[in-house]
């Protein structure tokens, strides 16, 4: 986002440009994956497939697009979070920790569960701060023994917090009594220090190794499919199982000795489903450029449009009628983002009239 922000910046490009090429670039993966899950979930009980199934099936392969809800509004807060950096970053990062910790102690003692998802925002724009003190080099900055001890203090108290009162798991886990990502805790923005201090110690060494030409072809390659393999790899799973679990072969208990032996065979066929998906799909990461000039109400329209179908998506699922909404609303969000199709009109060339040359050269006096 800084990167996008600060290049619309020196094209002169006012902030709805850059709201809707983010707005863009995000939205349009998600309008195939809707499609074929809308599809796939209207015709799957014809089929003969459990509705139950079906409908489970549907919410747990739209369930990453919570996050997508969540990066939207971290995106467009980017400007905001970026002008408040320059001028005092350590003022920001103490006021979004004092926020996230003060919403979790709330949320712990069971008071004002209106507040608690607040820290969807604090949490990520706090992991957002952490990436512009990395990019702008302040982090890179400090003795590396300072930069160890700041990621060794957070993972002491990062462990310190999963032994009292939060869960082990940094994802949701059924059963526990409190989630560490729905909404976000502190564990998260402890976790994130924890990354964004190992990032530091190796990029030197990733700089070096990122010098040579083919490793950074490779690596925007990566880039410019990475939103495709985030959103199909659930769905690719959800294939591999629904081919193999049907066939009855015996399936070992999670964590047990066989259960590991068999995860090669799963990710490897889950791998290949993701291949043939990512190939079908990656040409929806390609935004055609936009016009220099787009408009605050195309623009907070597109947000709008976009962030309402990754939340209606991400709540209720990909099937049924909530599943319809959520793929109409990501269709007009891409739309709105993209603009119309314009094709310039070639004007037909006048056919020369008989016996006469098409174009007559005058001699010059």
């Amino acid at each position: 986002n800084r990167a996008a922000l600060l290049a619309a910046r020196r094209r002169g490009d006012p902030w709805p440009v850059y709201l809707v090429s983010r707005t863009a670039r995000l939205v349009r993966p998600v309008v195939p994956l809707a499609m074929a899950g809308v599809l796939t979930a209207a015709t799957l009980p014809a089929l003969g497939v459990d509705a139950g199934s079906v409908h489970t099936l549907a919410k747990v392969v739209a369930q990453p697009l919570w996050f997508l809800a969540v990066y939207l509004v971290v995106m467009a807060a980017t400007p905001a979070l970026l002008a408040a950096h320059e001028r005092s970053p350590r003022r920001v990062l103490a006021l979004l920790a004092i926020a996230v910790v003060a919403v979790d102690g709330l949320r712990l003692r069971g008071w004002a569960s209106w507040t608690w998802s607040a820290n969807y925002a604090f949490v990520f724009l706090l992991v957002s701060e952490l990436g512009l003190l990395l990019a702008d080099g302040t982090l890179p900055s400090w003795p590396r023994r300072r930069v160890a001890m700041l990621g060794v203090a957070a993972l002491a108290l990062l462990v310190v917090l999963v032994a009292g009162p939060y869960p082990t798991s940094m994802v949701g886990v059924p059963g526990e009594r409190v989630s560490n990502m729905s909404p976000p805790t502190v564990c998260i923005a402890l976790l994130a220090v924890v990354q964004a201090t190992i990032a530091t110690l190796l990029r030197p060494r990733l700089a070096r190794l990122l010098q040579d030409a083919r490793r950074w072809r490779a690596v925007i390659a990566a880039n410019s499919i990475v939103m495709t393999v985030f959103l199909w790899h659930l769905p690719a799973l959800a294939v591999v199982a629904g081919v193999i679990l049907p066939l009855g072969l015996p399936q070992p208990a999670p964590g047990a000795g066989e259960w590991w032996l068999l995860r090669p065979a799963w990710i490897a066929l889950t791998i290949a489903v993701l291949a043939v998906a990512v190939a079908g799909a990656r040409r929806f990461e390609r935004v055609r450029p936009l016009p220099s000039r787009r408009g605050a109400v195309a623009a907070l329209a597109a947000f709008g449009l976009a962030t309402t179908a990754m939340t209606v998506l991400a709540l209720d699922g990909l099937g049924g009628g909530s599943g319809v909404a959520g793929a109409g609303l990501a269709l007009a969000a891409a739309r709105v983002a993209t603009g119309p199709r314009t094709r310039e009109r070639r004007r037909p060339k006048p056919a020369p009239l008989a016996n006469q040359p098409a174009a007559v050269v005058r001699p010059e006096p």
